[in-house]
């Protein structure tokens, strides 16, 4: 039957979690319409649900420019969802309504780090997106979509890439703290200058060092060459980085 075909044609377009929140922006008492604008739709959807809590978390973890943002404001819509959401599945189970609820308050967080990235200077406001990607994250799991898992699936190539990353950090840093040191022609008088001038350079170098080191990365200065390894954070043991 043609319509059999069509269900099927789309299970297979669709992966697990698109299916479901498909499933969730359909009312079980209705017919559900199985066309590809609507599992585009659930796909357009779940990714940007998934690009919120990544650029929620880089926020908080300041990887992501921005100042403070309106925690009254998203505190506020934080109690509003929460109500709006218990409201609708209270009401026959209406996960529609329960879904547009959060895709609002993800709206509303975006709105907010946005705002924050054009005024990046002043305090932070970590704990009001913390509390905004909990709850999300939470009523995506209650409904069987685990966007945490999601994040682990993309970032499953991140050691490679990772080790790129502090390569290049390590180089870099190399090469400004050997142009610190370089005597050049410079001797006596003119080369204490130099170095004065160079300090802090030098201190600049010794602090990342001290900063890399506490996220588990042990630099080691040898004359003008720089070597790197990781280190295990269950017995910080050496692994070897270059």
């Amino acid at each position: 039957m043609p319509w059999m075909r069509q269900k099927k044609d789309f299970l297979r377009s669709a992966s697990p979690d698109v299916f479901r929140l498909f499933c969730l922006r359909s009312s079980y008492r209705s017919a559900v319409d199985y066309s590809d604008g609507a599992i585009l739709e659930a796909r357009r959807l779940l990714h940007a649900v998934a690009a919120f809590v990544e650029d929620a978390r880089a926020y908080m973890r300041g990887q992501l420019a921005g100042g403070p943002v309106r925690e009254d404001v998203l505190w506020d819509r934080l109690g509003r969802t929460k109500g709006a959401v218990q409201a609708a599945l209270a009401d026959d189970f209406n996960t529609p309504r329960a879904v547009d609820a959060v895709v609002e308050l993800i709206h509303h967080g975006n709105r907010e780090l946005k705002a924050a990235a054009e005024e990046p200077r002043g305090p932070r406001s970590p704990a009001v997106l913390g509390a905004l990607v909990s709850f999300v994250e939470q009523f995506f799991e209650t409904v069987g979509i685990s966007l945490a898992e999601r994040q682990r699936a993309a970032g499953a190539g991140s050691p490679a890439a990772l080790h790129s990353v502090v390569e290049e950090l390590v180089r870099f840093r190399q090469t400004v703290r050997r142009f610190a040191l370089a005597a050049g022609e410079a001797a006596g008088e003119a080369r204490r200058r130099q170095l004065q001038e160079r300090r802090a350079l030098l201190e600049a170098c010794d602090a990342l060092r001290r900063d890399l080191s506490a996220h588990g990365v042990r630099i080691k200065d040898r004359s003008d060459v720089s070597t790197w390894e990781l280190l295990d954070p269950r017995t910080e043991d050496p692994k070897a980085g270059r």
